[in-house]
This record gives structure tokens, C-alpha cells and sequence, in this order.
């Protein structure tokens, strides 16, 4: 570790490190821990302390254990003080700096993905004179469960909450709260949509990137549903006093289980998920978010947004039927999926690769 450098916040000093010309700034808490009566409550504010904080390692993540999901390597954390931002700034920029920021939201379904990965350092960024802060948020049913007696989309109101954080506080690291891109990955993309649909996210950011977006967008009767499901298998009431005498891990094994196709219906249930999303995810609750990201972005919504995917991503998930799937017409591979004639045909005329094999990652 480099030479020791310091930021202060509103809430107090912080003490992260240089590496190389970047300023790195670890685990800085952005609302309070969410455990015990602030479980499956709205992100509450930090309380401010004395004296240097110690920001020179990654905080607690949300995600336990190991997802066994991606290639990305994305570390658990443990710790109860899960919502947290990572900063890096150039190490030597001028005092009276106003860089451009990029805010970083991780992938992984909304279940699972991490803050504390490598790949999402700023360094790069940083050297070319733009402040990266990569957030966290509540995953998984803890953050996105519908609960009766409890705020919906809390994973989707930590991420404001993180937004507002560089608002007041960017400046502190040489960033400028007017210049804010918010920018993420599946999971982390399709975050960004809802971002863009919320009301209460407007201002918070004047650009958007969205790679690979998984549409977060649960129907308000879907995600009923599922909570059922899940409060059934745990044996509780479906209701915020029932899932609070569930404990994080065993909740976490539930909503697998209960998020699980049928036997025999994997082909159903893949059609299923491309129609209707994810089973955890941003909620159409009616407050936070109104509406579908979809409807909402095909209006005019006076941020600008980049939108595109990655090369090949999931292919795993068809890799075993790889040779199976190159005797598979494309078209059939695609009728068997739901799309329409003339999507198909208007795929087929963009895509020079030929069987099913590619399009279902083969």
C-alpha cells in the first residue's frame, strides 16, 4: 500500500490510500447497517463520526457466500455495514477539481454480484481524469422481496440512496455532482433503466449506460406471489414481522428454491423468463417505480443513454447442448422462444451467424 490520503465528508474524514496515481477510497458507508429493526427498512442515513475513518479495505457486501454464477471473480465481504461505496480519483488532480464521475452498478441477476471485485476498480478511469464510485445495494429477497409492512424495491432505493451520497458528497474526491453518469452490467444495467423510470432518482444523474440490462421490472402480483411461495417454504407469514424471524442465509436458500422451474419445463420456463423478467427484481409498486422502464424510456426522458450487451454472456447455460444445437435451424431455435415472424426475420438479417448453436450460446 501506497502513501495514506485523506477526504472529508460531510459525515466525517475518511483515510484511503494511493495506488499509483489513483487515490483509493474503500468502504465508505452510505446509509446504515440493514440488520435488525432496519432489515427490510428504507436505507437510513449514517450517523457521523470523530477523528480519520478507515477506508483502505472493501466493506461488507451484501452477497454471502460463494454465487458460483460468473467468471467476473466477485469476492463476499462479510460484515453487517453492506451499503458502502468504493471511490477512486486521480491521486494528483488539482485541489479545485470538478471531474466528470462515473457510478458503477454491479450485475448478477439481483441476487448476487459484488462491489469488492477488481474488475470494477477505477483506475483506468482515473487516469484519465474521471472520479469512479462503485456502489452497493441489498440483493436478493432482502432487497427486493415484496413485503407486506415494509418499503418495496429496497435494493432499488439503496442505489438512490447511493446517488444522493455523490451528490452531497463527490466534491470531497474532485468530482462534480453536475456531471454524473450512472453506468452498470445485467443486473447492474437493467438497474439503470429502473433508475431512469424512477421519479425519485430524477436529478441524481445526467447520463446513463446500460450493458446488457436484465429488465428489472416484476409485476406487483408476480412479486406477490413469489413472496408467498417463499414465506410458505419458510413456514412464516408472508409479512415483514414473518421474514424477519427468517435469518439472511436461510432466506437466501428459500427464494432459490422457490425461483426453481419445474421438473421437466425448462424450455417453458426460459420462455417464461424472457417474457416476464426475473422473479426478484425492481417492482412496478406503483411508487418507486410507476411504471415499466420500457414504457417509461420510450418517452422522452432528458438523459442520455447508451445501451448495449455483451459478447456471449450466459452461454454456459446452453453449452452442454452444443452439439445437439448445430442441427437446430436458427429460426426454429427462435419460434421455440416466442419471437414473432418478423423479429425473427429481422434478426436473422443482422446476425451472419447461421444455427441454433449460436444463438442459444453454443
Amino acid at each position: 500500500m501506497d502513501a495514506t490520503v485523506l477526504a472529508v465528508t460531510s459525515k466525517g474524514t475518511v483515510r484511503g490510500f494511493r495506488r499509483g496515481s489513483t487515490a483509493v477510497f474503500l468502504g465508505i458507508p452510505f446509509a446504515q447497517a440493514p440488520v435488525g429493526p432496519l432489515r427490510f427498512g428504507a436505507p437510513a442515513p449514517v450517523v457521523p463520526w470523530d477523528g480519520e475513518r478507515d477506508a483502505t479495505a472493501y466493506g461488507p457486501t451484501a452477497q454471502r457466500g460463494d454465487a458460483g454464477i460468473t467468471l467476473i471473480p466477485e469476492p463476499s465481504v462479510p460484515g453487517d455495514a453492506t451499503l458502502n461505496v468504493n471511490v477512486f480519483t486521480p491521486a494528483d488532480r488539482d485541489p479545485d477539481a470538478t471531474l466528470p464521475v462515473l457510478v458503477w452498478i454491479h450485475g448478477g441477476g439481483y441476487t448476487s454480484g459484488s462491489p469488492a471485485s477488481r474488475w470494477y476498480d477505477g483506475d483506468a478511469f482515473a487516469r484519465d481524469g474521471v472520479v469512479t464510485v462503485v456502489i452497493s445495494y441489498r440483493i436478493g429477497f432482502d432487497g427486493f422481496g415484496l413485503i407486506d409492512g415494509a418499503p418495496s424495491n429496497r435494493g432499488l432505493r439503496d442505489q438512490i440512496a447511493a446517488l444522493r451520497w455523490v451528490q452531497d458528497e463527490i466534491g470531497a474526491f474532485g468530482g462534480d455532482p453536475a456531471r454524473v453518469t450512472v453506468a452498470g452490467q445485467s443486473a447492474g444495467g437493467g438497474s439503470v433503466l429502473a433508475l431512469m423510470a424512477s421519479p425519485a432518482a430524477s436529478g441524481l444523474f445526467h447520463g446513463a449506460m446500460a450493458i446488457s440490462p436484465a429488465i428489472g421490472a416484476v409485476p406487483a402480483d408476480a412479486a406477490r406471489r413469489f413472496a408467498a411461495r417463499v414465506a410458505e417454504l419458510a413456514g412464516v407469514s408472508a409479512d415483514r414481522d414473518g421474514f424477519a424471524a427468517v435469518p439472511e442465509e436461510r432466506l437466501v436458500e428459500l427464494q432459490k428454491t422457490a425461483g426453481k422451474p419445474p421438473r421437466g419445463r425448462v424450455i417453458a420456463s426460459l420462455t417464461a423468463l424472457l417474457d416476464d423478467g426475473l422473479p426478484l427484481g425492481p417492482v412496478i409498486d406503483g411508487d418507486l417505480l410507476p411504471r415499466h422502464p420500457l414504457d417509461v424510456l420510450a418517452e422522452e426522458t432528458g438523459v442520455p443513454l447508451v445501451i448495449g450487451s455483451t459478447d456471449d454472456e450466459f452461454t454456459m447455460l446452453t453449452a452442454r447442448y452444443r452439439g445437439l444445437l448445430r442441427f437446430v435451424p436458427v429460426s426454429l431455435a427462435l419460434a421455440v422462444l416466442g419471437l414473432g415472424r418478423s423479429r425473427r426475420r429481422a434478426y436473422l438479417a443482422r446476425t451472419r451467424r447461421r444455427g441454433a448453436a449460436a444463438v442459444l450460446g453454443g
